[in-house]
């Protein structure tokens, strides 16, 4: 295809090295809303029935869930204790995991989360197409007196480091992450519960990020924690 100026259209120019075309999906909100943060919050996703079958897919595993003791515990990384994270200092979080490998049905409504018609295109949209599992889903579980997690990820290591597996791009109006975290909320969750914590811009920080935010040991830091 040839415009009206004479030059080769971008399709015509496109070889077998480059990813293939894909509509575009996210909202221009959305995607300065991203640029901007680093997340979005994506409501009304799932519909009753998913949530119905996850909930009781996760009910009928609660026997193969493990807490997280000693060197496991996550409110501790780097080396150091969190104070504000470490809950009443026993009690520790609780992982499970295997659900794409459950027994049918368990396993189906985890797998129909992978292609979700109304996550797929927004993940192509920020990871490329052809995005593929970086590692096993988790569920997380909390009890009463249960520790947090010392907040971690960003674009810099706690060393000064570039963390190029976690890199983000914005080039020639295209963004592109490295690394992408999905969380699925099982249950209601309102702004100030707790759960995924985020820290909005982070994602385009040039510096490490300080070890008293990490550990919300810093009152004036921790106002910029999003949960």
């Amino acid at each position: 295809t040839v415009g009206h100026s004479g030059h080769l259209s971008a399709a015509h120019l496109r070889n077998q090295h480059d990813p293939p075309a894909h509509e575009r999906r996210l909202s221009e909100k959305h995607r300065y809303l991203f640029d901007l943060n680093g997340f979005l919050v994506l409501k009304g996703v799932f519909d009753a029935d998913t949530l119905a079958r996850a909930n009781a897919a996760v009910d009928a595993h609660l026997g193969q869930l493990h807490e997280r003791t000693g060197p496991l515990r996550t409110s501790g990384l780097y080396g150091r204790e969190s104070a504000a994270l470490a809950g009443d200092g026993a009690t520790g979080r609780k992982d499970l995991g295997g659900m794409l490998g459950w027994d049918a049905p368990h396993r189906e409504p985890f797998r129909e989360l992978l292609a979700h018609p109304s996550l797929a295109p927004v993940l192509t949209e920020l990871c490329g197409v052809g995005y593929r599992l970086d590692h096993s889903p988790l569920m997380i579980a909390q009890e009463a007196g249960a520790e947090g997690h010392t907040l971690h990820g960003g674009a810099v290591t706690e060393a000064g480091e570039p963390a190029w597996p976690l890199a983000y791009e914005f080039r020639n109006g295209q963004m592109r992450n490295q690394l992408l975290t999905v969380c699925m909320q099982l249950a209601d969750a309102a702004e100030g519960d707790g759960g995924f914590c985020v820290v909005p811009g982070s994602h385009k920080a040039n510096l490490p990020v300080p070890p008293a935010l990490a550990d919300l040991a810093d009152a004036e830091l921790g106002a910029f924690v999003r949960q």
